[in-house]
């Protein structure tokens, strides 16, 4: 009975060349072994260039390997893990050799006649085991078990006489240590490299099919920290007082009125209680200060008007925030069908007399960060 066919990858030791540069790009690794099926695994990594690889797969040419990876929101299409493969006939031409040392099959060898004859076979019963393995958690052990079978067929083989070893013995033994090195390297595979920028994931779903069998899926999730975080502050604003006002002053004669500006210093301030927002880069949150544009919405203490403010603020260990910068403002205006001088025979007040307008000034605020969303908003 001629020996069972062991399915190997023949010659196979990479089986996707690589660029020289991926030497030195991290891997992410996902171990098919330890991996629980259907069960999603999240792992948070540095922003950068990653090679994805699949260590303790099946390495027969049935279990078809394929990986489907997802950036951030975007899809990517499934690359296929596709081995190139030892064919049947370098299958068939281990066998002729192994049975040209034993000159029988091995099965039907109960002994062996030289100690050659016996690094051989037991070299080639753990190449069998690691063909056999149907599951992916039994493959770590049975690697582990044939590299240490390399090693001791590697030593043993440097002992024999060499009176004893035949040209079609030497044969077998370097095709079967060829054979064992390929299989092991084909439990392993590269992909290509992808790069993950802060706030974004990288999603990798790997399936196994094979024909006659159930698909097998597993999904490892890799994301970084978040690029960085809004915060809201509320600050006490302080913009120029430059409300014009007017009154109807009584002239002398005592009948009719003048509209009359008042007088006004300008270095007057007012306040305007407000909400800003701005945007802190994770870079930055570490830092004692951090800087960075802001946009605020407030309230004019005065006359309860809509404020809005555009700024750039420094704040001092994510708390206490130092804002500067220009909006635009309500101001009190002369009502626009009287001007300033005019006589007039009724005493307007000067709400009559006045009209609110938006104007572009400058503004300071102190504010501090909320570490909730404030009441109200």
């Amino acid at each position: 009975m001629l020996i069972n066919r062991i399915s190997i990858f023949w010659g196979l030791f990479t089986l996707v060349p690589l660029a020289n540069a991926r030497s030195s790009t991290p891997k992410l690794e996902l171990d098919l072994g330890s991996l629980k099926i259907e069960s999603p695994v999240v792992q948070l990594v540095e922003p950068g260039k990653y090679s994805i690889g699949l260590i303790n797969k099946l390495p027969l040419d049935k279990y078809n390997y394929s990986i489907h990876v997802k950036l951030s929101n975007r899809a990517m299409p499934p690359i296929a893990f596709t081995p190139s493969t030892a064919s049947d006939t370098a299958i068939a031409s281990l066998s002729s050799d192994i049975m040209g040392v034993f000159g029988e099959s091995k099965e039907q060898k109960s002994t062996t006649n030289s100690k050659g004859e016996s690094i051989i076979l037991k070299l080639y019963n753990a190449i069998e085991d690691l063909e056999k393995i149907q599951d992916e958690n039994a493959v770590a052990s049975s690697v582990q078990k044939l590299r240490l079978a390399i090693l001791t067929a590697t030593n043993s083989w440097a002992e024999i006489e060499q009176a004893e070893i035949t040209t079609t013995m030497r044969d077998a033994y370097i095709k079967t240590q060829e054979f064992a090195q390929s299989l092991i390297s084909n439990t392993t595979k590269s992909d290509y490299v992808y790069a993950v920028h802060a706030g974004q994931y990288l999603e990798v779903t790997v399936t196994r099919s094979s024909e006659g069998q159930a698909d097998k899926h597993w999904v490892v999730t890799y994301t970084t920290e978040d690029r960085g975080r809004w915060d809201t502050l509320f600050g006490f604003t302080f913009i120029p007082d430059r409300d014009e006002v007017f009154f109807a002053q009584q002239n002398s004669n005592g009948t009719n009125f003048t509209i009359s500006k008042q007088s006004t210093h300008g270095t007057d301030l007012k306040l305007a209680p407000a909400l800003f927002f701005t945007w802190v880069s994770s870079s930055s949150e570490d830092a004692n200060w951090s800087i960075g544009p802001t946009l605020g919405l407030g309230v004019d203490a005065s006359n309860q008007k809509p404020q809005c403010f555009l700024g750039y603020q420094a704040t001092f260990n994510q708390n206490i925030c130092i804002i500067a910068g220009g909006g635009f403002t309500s101001v009190k205006r002369l009502n626009g069908q009287y001007i300033e001088g005019e006589i007039i025979n009724s005493p307007l007040s000067e709400t009559q007399l006045s009209e609110q307008a938006y104007k572009f000034g400058w503004f300071v605020s102190l504010a501090y960060r909320f570490s909730s969303k404030p009441q109200g908003f």
